[in-house]
């Protein structure tokens, strides 16, 4: 797997933890205690986020970071 599809299944499955929680971008920053741009980008496929946004935005969805890294290569 190429790394731009590994940030687009990223992006997806953040957005679809997202949408089941049923909070909007703005709050799952606030949550995350990330900026609202970043969520975006990430969410798009745009930039490279830091292990510790994603944990952090794990831990604001309340899953387990494995439920948002796509684990294959």
């Amino acid at each position: 797997m190429d790394l731009n599809n590994y940030y687009k299944i990223l992006a997806k499955n953040i957005r679809i933890e997202r949408i089941k929680n049923e909070i909007s971008q703005f709050q799952l920053a606030e949550m995350a205690e990330v900026a609202i741009d970043t969520i975006g980008n990430i969410e798009r496929a745009d930039g490279n986020p830091t292990i510790s946004t994603l944990i952090m935005i794990a831990k604001a969805l309340k899953v387990d970071l494995n439920t948002l890294l796509p684990l294959e290569w």
